[in-house]
């Protein structure tokens, strides 16, 4: 307030003044990087500390550019948190950043940060039934498609349920995408195999049971024997073929 003296008295006081100082946009706690899988939710959130009538406006870039972030998959595009709601998977890389403005220029912009989305485990081709003639080698394959980080657990169901192939002979990549059996015996005829692929995020996928059938081979178990008859008679040589 001023005070103002003169000639005469008494002295005059003015009304008191206010000083309001605004704060310009500042961050004082930036958005993270996000790491989900897909179909999940997640959120990047922005601090403005004392910042005067802070407003929000995220951004993403989907390889372009920024833009101003809409659509159904977000929520909250101007607040401090931005909320992504079932994530599709063809979002993974996005960028994102947010501008925060207020009573006062410049606006504060963000550090950029980057959505991460995990593909959940598929089995974009199933593995397919198979004939064999015994001792012959017979190979079943699985496609997993964009499966993150993809591992495999095959199975076979030799008529008492499902059970994990074991690591050894007559089998060979038990653990990977595509399973050889070699030297295929008849015993193992409509043996079914299927397998598991497990991965980053989850649940497993499990794929359809796929049948091993095997042929056997020519083979004479009985033999035909020599027979001894009289003249004009009748007789008859046997084979068993098994």
């Amino acid at each position: 307030r001023g005070v103002v003296g003169g000639t005469c008295t008494p002295t005059a006081t003015s009304n008191a003044a206010v000083l309001t100082v605004h704060i310009r946009p500042v961050i004082t706690l930036q958005p993270v990087d996000r790491t989900i899988c897909e179909n999940d939710n997640t959120t990047f959130t922005v601090n403005a500390g004392t910042t005067t009538n802070p407003t929000y406006q995220w951004q993403v870039d989907q390889g372009s550019g920024f833009n101003n972030a809409f659509g159904t998959v977000y929520s909250g595009a101007t607040t401090a948190t931005l909320t992504l709601t079932n994530v599709p998977s063809y979002m993974t890389g996005y960028r994102y950043q947010v501008i925060v403005s207020g009573a006062c220029t410049p606006s504060a912009t963000s550090n950029i940060v980057t959505l991460t989305v995990y593909e959940k485990p598929e089995v974009m081709t199933h593995p397919a039934a198979v004939t064999v003639c015994e001792d012959g080698d017979a190979l079943f394959t699985v496609n997993p498609g964009v499966t993150t980080s993809p591992t495999y657990q095959w199975q076979v169901d030799q008529g008492g349920g499902f059970v994990g192939v074991p690591l050894a002979p007559p089998y060979t990549g038990a653990d990977n995408d595509s399973l050889l059996i070699t030297g295929v015996t008849a015993s193992m005829n409509n043996y079914a195999y299927r397998v598991i692929i497990n991965g980053t995020c989850t649940p497993v996928a499990t794929s359809n049971s796929a049948i091993l059938t095997v042929r056997e081979k020519p083979e004479i178990i009985a033999d035909p024997i020599d027979q001894t008859i009289c003249e004009d008679g009748s007789t008859s040589f046997t084979v068993d073929a098994g």
